[in-house]
């Protein structure tokens, strides 16, 4: 199941991004504080293994874990290039027997793991290339005993301003 979350922004924002890089948007995003504090609400609500997928880990994924980690009542785990081989294998280990929360870049989690257990992903942060996004769903698609349906939270960031689409929107429509 995918679900599609937009997020509107203020006008004022979106006049503030009409003329931003590509770069600069994604970096606006992501150190959004209203937008993370939405992905760590959703993380907190939603049912079983969760997995948050970002681009940046320390720019994003570890401010994420540090917030999470206060508010949720289920373990959280931190996946990214810096953890140690053995421990991202005794995390995936843990995640298929308990229900928790783990965030992780897209580099470390797009293909070659295995956690059957996973209900949902959250895309964190915008993402085009489909290569990744596709390996990404995969990690949800595993079978498990007790698992009928996996669902995918895509974010939609809407910054558009009059005609101007910003570039994370125009990856969803393209």
């Amino acid at each position: 199941q995918i679900k599609t979350l937009v997020l509107k922004y203020s006008d004022a924002s979106c006049e503030l991004m009409k003329k931003a890089e590509y770069q600069d948007e994604i970096n606006w995003l992501i150190e959004n504080k209203a937008r993370n504090d939405f992905i760590i609400k959703l993380a907190l609500v939603s049912k079983g293994t969760t997995l948050i997928l970002v681009r940046k880990r320390d720019d994003h994924a570890k401010k994420l874990f540090t917030q999470l980690k206060e508010k949720s009542k289920r373990n959280v785990y931190y996946i990214a290039g810096d953890v140690n081989g053995d421990v991202r294998e005794s995390i995936r280990k843990i995640a298929n027997i308990e229900d928790c929360v783990i965030i992780a870049t897209l580099a470390t989690m797009s293909t070659g793991v295995s956690i059957p257990n996973l209900r949902n992903i959250i895309f964190g942060s915008p993402n085009k290339s489909m290569v990744s996004v596709l390996q990404s769903i995969g990690r949800s698609l595993r079978l498990h005993k007790d698992k009928d349906i996996a669902t995918v939270y895509d974010i939609i960031d809407d910054l558009c301003y009059k005609k101007r689409e910003n570039y994370s929107y125009q990856h969803v429509i393209s």
